[in-house]
């Protein structure tokens, strides 16, 4: 069964949206150091989302696949050259105005699957605001929050530091693993930049944000030089398995009543 929604027509998506599971994979357009390339965030949302996929889809658990948002809340990135950013509320209205038009196009199961650490609070805020106003089911979380205990592991057993960092060794591997051809660690200028070791989950602790903390480091927060193809494929493994699996919950639960109860176009006399 295909599994990109960009190969249907029209009249057949008319019949499958509501039985179907929608993910949107986000990413980013984004300075990823001088080893990374600037599509790495899309390129991971992507993959993930659609190798998920794939393993979860039937006749009877469809799951279709957005096309790739590859743009995302990167303003902390503007100081190095090849980010293409929007700010955090126009990220919010955009992503409220797509999940919008797919619940008004018949889907009621959506996921927005991030692969970008600066989109993760706008992607969950918008998951609420379209929750509110529409009869739908919304989730979001980026591609390593599906597995993050076991991902902890990996990082710990294969020495990769920060999880999941930016630009370090985790997200390195994974592109080792998935596009050798578009890394280059001989890019990589003096020491690494300070490492550090997975511990909880970034949802877990409070949030801190320093200005300019990108244009003081050479454009990763943790040492990348421990990376490898190896670690990367164990990951990613990881990660599209627990993808996998919260799809295949996701699209077995109830969906709310055909009624708009709250948010500012209630539609009841409840």
């Amino acid at each position: 069964m295909r599994i990109l929604l960009e190969e249907y027509r029209s009249t057949e998506l008319a019949s499958m949206a509501e039985s179907s599971t929608l993910i949107i994979p986000v990413g980013s357009t984004e300075q990823h150091g001088p080893h990374l390339p600037v599509a790495t965030d899309a390129v991971m949302a992507q993959y993930v989302a659609r190798a998920a996929a794939a393993k979860v889809t039937t006749g009877d658990t469809p799951v279709l696949v957005a096309p790739t948002l590859n743009f995302g809340a990167s303003d902390h990135h503007l100081p190095r050259a090849g980010t293409i950013s929007v700010t955090g509320g126009v990220y919010l209205a955009f992503l409220n105005e797509m999940l919008a038009s797919a619940a008004k196009g018949g889907f009621r199961r959506m996921v927005i699957l991030n692969g970008h650490g600066g989109n993760e609070d706008v992607a969950r805020q918008a998951s609420r605001d379209t929750a509110v106003e529409h009869p739908v089911m919304v989730a979001a979380a980026a591609y390593w929050t599906m597995a993050w205990p076991r991902l902890v592991e990996i990082c710990t057993t294969h020495g990769l530091g920060g999880l999941p960092g930016h630009a370090g060794a985790f997200e390195t591997s994974l592109m080792q693993h998935l596009v050798p051809e578009l890394v280059d660690l001989t890019a990589l200028r003096g020491s690494d930049a300070a490492d550090s070791t997975p511990s909880d989950h970034p949802l877990a602790v409070p949030s801190i944000e320093t200005h300019g903390w990108i244009a003081e480091i050479d454009g990763y927060s943790n040492g990348a030089r421990a990376a490898s193809a190896a670690a990367g494929a164990e990951a990613l493994s990881t990660i599209v398995a627990a993808t996998a699996a919260f799809l295949e919950n996701f699209s077995k639960r109830e969906l709310p009543p055909l009624v708009v109860r709250s948010g500012r176009n209630i539609r009841t006399n409840q």
